[in-house]
Protein backbone atom coordinates (compact mmCIF):
# COMPACT_ATOMS: atom_id res chain seq x y z
CA UNK A 1 0.00 0.00 0.00
CA UNK A 2 1.24 3.48 -0.85
CA UNK A 3 2.33 5.05 2.46
CA UNK A 4 1.13 8.53 1.39
CA UNK A 5 -2.40 7.27 0.77
CA UNK A 6 -2.55 5.82 4.30
CA UNK A 7 -2.17 9.36 5.67
CA UNK A 8 -5.29 11.54 5.82
CA UNK A 9 -5.48 14.11 3.05
CA UNK A 10 -4.92 17.64 4.36
CA UNK A 11 -6.26 20.57 2.34
CA UNK A 12 -4.28 23.77 2.78
CA UNK A 13 -6.35 26.81 1.88
CA UNK A 14 -4.50 30.01 1.03
CA UNK A 15 -6.68 33.09 0.50
CA UNK A 16 -4.75 35.72 -1.48
CA UNK A 17 -5.29 39.36 -2.29
CA UNK A 18 -2.53 41.56 -3.76
CA UNK A 19 0.34 39.72 -2.05
CA UNK A 20 2.62 39.12 -5.04
CA UNK A 21 5.66 40.07 -2.95
CA UNK A 22 4.88 37.48 -0.24
CA UNK A 23 2.97 34.58 -1.77
CA UNK A 24 6.04 32.86 -3.22
CA UNK A 25 7.60 32.41 0.25
CA UNK A 26 4.25 31.19 1.55
CA UNK A 27 3.84 28.59 -1.20
CA UNK A 28 7.49 27.52 -0.91
CA UNK A 29 6.93 26.81 2.78
CA UNK A 30 3.82 24.77 2.03
CA UNK A 31 5.55 22.81 -0.73
CA UNK A 32 8.42 22.07 1.67
CA UNK A 33 6.24 20.22 4.18
CA UNK A 34 7.49 16.93 5.58
CA UNK A 35 3.86 15.74 5.57
CA UNK A 36 3.22 14.42 2.08
CA UNK A 37 -0.52 13.89 1.55
CA UNK A 38 -1.54 17.48 0.83
CA UNK A 39 -3.58 19.45 -1.61
CA UNK A 40 -3.08 23.20 -1.85
CA UNK A 41 -6.03 25.43 -2.67
CA UNK A 42 -5.24 29.04 -3.53
CA UNK A 43 -8.24 31.33 -3.81
CA UNK A 44 -7.37 34.68 -5.37
CA UNK A 45 -9.83 37.26 -4.07
CA UNK A 46 -9.68 39.60 -7.07
CA UNK A 47 -6.01 40.55 -6.92
CA UNK A 48 -4.80 43.22 -9.32
CA UNK A 49 -1.04 42.92 -8.72
CA UNK A 50 -0.32 40.09 -11.18
CA UNK A 51 0.29 37.53 -8.44
CA UNK A 52 -1.96 35.05 -10.21
CA UNK A 53 0.73 34.40 -12.83
CA UNK A 54 3.21 33.53 -10.09
CA UNK A 55 0.70 31.15 -8.51
CA UNK A 56 0.05 29.48 -11.88
CA UNK A 57 3.81 28.77 -12.16
CA UNK A 58 3.65 27.05 -8.79
CA UNK A 59 0.64 25.13 -10.02
CA UNK A 60 2.67 23.71 -12.93
CA UNK A 61 5.72 22.84 -10.84
CA UNK A 62 4.24 21.72 -7.50
CA UNK A 63 4.61 18.07 -6.50
CA UNK A 64 1.33 18.52 -4.58
CA UNK A 65 -2.01 19.06 -6.24
CA UNK A 66 -2.44 22.82 -6.41
CA UNK A 67 -5.88 24.19 -7.23
CA UNK A 68 -6.04 27.85 -8.21
CA UNK A 69 -9.32 29.72 -8.33
CA UNK A 70 -9.82 33.40 -9.13
CA UNK A 71 -12.96 35.03 -7.75
CA UNK A 72 -14.17 38.61 -7.80
CA UNK A 73 -13.22 40.53 -4.69
CA UNK A 74 -15.54 39.58 -1.86
CA UNK A 75 -13.30 39.56 1.19
CA UNK A 76 -11.08 37.07 2.98
CA UNK A 77 -13.88 35.01 4.53
CA UNK A 78 -15.56 34.53 1.16
CA UNK A 79 -12.23 33.38 -0.28
CA UNK A 80 -11.81 30.93 2.60
CA UNK A 81 -15.35 29.62 2.07
CA UNK A 82 -14.57 29.13 -1.64
CA UNK A 83 -11.50 27.13 -0.61
CA UNK A 84 -13.50 24.99 1.81
CA UNK A 85 -15.98 24.22 -0.97
CA UNK A 86 -13.10 22.93 -3.12
CA UNK A 87 -11.36 21.00 -0.32
CA UNK A 88 -11.23 17.22 -0.47
CA UNK A 89 -9.18 16.68 2.67
CA UNK A 90 -10.27 15.06 5.88
CA UNK A 91 -8.81 18.14 7.60
CA UNK A 92 -8.07 21.59 6.32
CA UNK A 93 -5.58 24.20 7.32
CA UNK A 94 -5.73 27.92 6.53
CA UNK A 95 -2.46 29.73 5.90
CA UNK A 96 -2.49 33.45 5.22
CA UNK A 97 -0.72 34.31 1.99
CA UNK A 98 1.71 36.72 3.65
CA UNK A 99 2.79 34.10 6.21
CA UNK A 100 4.96 31.03 5.92
CA UNK A 101 5.02 27.82 7.89
CA UNK A 102 7.79 25.60 9.22
CA UNK A 103 8.47 22.38 7.35
CA UNK A 104 6.88 20.29 10.12
CA UNK A 105 3.84 22.52 10.73
CA UNK A 106 1.26 20.22 9.15
CA UNK A 107 2.59 17.16 10.99
CA UNK A 108 2.55 18.94 14.34
CA UNK A 109 -0.87 20.52 13.90
CA UNK A 110 -2.34 17.21 12.71
CA UNK A 111 -0.89 15.31 15.68
CA UNK A 112 -2.41 17.86 18.07
CA UNK A 113 -5.69 17.99 16.17
CA UNK A 114 -6.19 14.23 16.20
CA UNK A 115 -6.24 14.35 19.99
CA UNK A 116 -9.04 16.92 20.13
CA UNK A 117 -12.60 15.80 20.83
CA UNK A 118 -14.90 15.91 17.80
CA UNK A 119 -16.89 18.72 19.36
CA UNK A 120 -13.83 20.96 19.21
CA UNK A 121 -14.25 23.29 16.24
CA UNK A 122 -10.65 24.12 15.64
CA UNK A 123 -7.23 24.67 17.06
CA UNK A 124 -4.67 27.41 16.71
CA UNK A 125 -1.03 26.39 16.71
CA UNK A 126 1.50 29.21 17.04
CA UNK A 127 5.22 29.09 16.50
CA UNK A 128 6.77 32.54 16.77
CA UNK A 129 4.51 34.85 14.73
CA UNK A 130 3.14 32.15 12.43
CA UNK A 131 -0.35 30.80 13.03
CA UNK A 132 -1.87 27.66 11.59
CA UNK A 133 -5.53 26.88 11.99
CA UNK A 134 -6.71 23.29 11.79
CA UNK A 135 -10.38 22.47 11.71
CA UNK A 136 -11.20 19.00 12.91
CA UNK A 137 -14.97 18.82 12.79
CA UNK A 138 -16.92 18.96 10.65
CA UNK A 139 -14.71 18.02 7.75
CA UNK A 140 -15.06 19.95 4.48
CA UNK A 141 -16.82 16.93 2.97
CA UNK A 142 -19.35 16.88 5.83
CA UNK A 143 -19.96 20.61 5.46
CA UNK A 144 -20.82 20.22 1.75
CA UNK A 145 -23.30 17.42 2.51
CA UNK A 146 -25.42 19.51 4.86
Amino acid sequence: MDETKALPLISIIVPVYNVKDYVEKCLDSICGQSYTNLEIIVVDDGSTDGGGELIKKFQKNSHFELIYKYVENGGKMRAINEGVALANGEFFLIVDSDDYITDDCVEKVLSYGKNLPNSMGGMIFRKMDIACLLYTSPSPRDMRRS
